[in-house]
């Protein structure tokens, strides 16, 4: 079991530790103790209190949540509630983590992708969404469900994809979604970390998210099988999707898989 760490949002706390990893946290990869502090300041006025060091990433030996090219991610405990902050890396090549809040502003209310709590420029604060990554589901959880309980997942997964589509947005990580989907203990779906996201490709997060699950994931030839998949089926319909993205080629997906 992983070891957590609540760690009061202090740059001068007694603990040696937990200053370091904190001044590394906020300044990463520089260290740079007035740019740490600076930042730490500005959250703690907007009521982040704490670090929950947890995660699958590592920094300084501590668990986060995640180490990107542009951001590190933490879990914390924002006016007293579990959230989930961002912060810009100093060697991003990204001036500020505002192209992701728009993202997020506009899926709000659509039950996409995590709730924007606050947005700082070089720091994002979002609802923390409890759940499982879509790969360690589909390693275990899935062989676990009743058919309608698995079709349920399905329709949910690939419903949200499809909306992302006709909303013209293009995820950008869809084709790897072990870090950016989370199944929800309900079997609801979250898309997480939309950095890469753009109206400027052609979306194909829905055609991803299909070759991802039925063709890639662990649980690809039970589910191929349980449902009775004919490829070539599958393939022209997922062509025609292509081509002409809408409610009625998606419906054709959704009738082809028995969902």
């Amino acid at each position: 079991m992983e070891s957590i760490h609540l760690i009061p949002l202090n740059i001068n706390i007694k603990n040696n530790k937990y200053r370091r990893f904190l001044i590394e946290l906020f300044s990463y990869p520089l260290k740079n103790k007035e740019v740490a502090e600076r930042r730490i300041k500005e959250l703690i006025k907007y009521e982040v209190t704490a670090i929950i060091s947890a995660g699958n990433s590592s920094l300084l030996g501590f668990p986060i949540l995640g180490k990107g090219t542009n951001s590190l991610v933490v879990k914390i405990i924002y006016r007293d509630k579990l959230a989930v902050l961002k912060i810009l890396r100093l060697d991003s090549s990204r001036e500020t983590l505002n192209h992701e809040a728009e993202f997020l502003n506009e899926l709000k209310g659509l039950g996409i992708a995590p709730v924007l709590l606050l947005n700082l420029g070089w720091a994002l604060i979002e609802e923390y969404i409890a759940g499982k990554n879509i790969s360690d589901f589909l390693s275990l959880d899935v062989f676990d469900l009743d058919i309608q309980e698995l079709k349920r997942f399905l329709r949910c997964l690939l419903y949200k994809s499809y909306l992302l589509d006709s909303k013209q947005i293009d995820h950008g990580e869809l084709s790897r979604p072990h870090r950016h989907v989370i199944v929800l203990d309900d079997l609801d779906i979250r898309f997480i970390d939309f950095e890469s996201a753009s109206k400027m490709r052609k979306p194909k997060n829905l055609t991803s998210i299909i070759q991802y699950v039925f063709y890639r994931s662990p649980a690809a030839n039970y589910l191929r099988t349980i449902l009775d998949i004919k490829y070539t089926n599958l393939i022209n319909a997922l062509k025609r999707y292509k081509n002409d993205i809408g409610s009625k080629t998606f419906m054709q997906i959704l009738d082809i898989l028995k969902l």
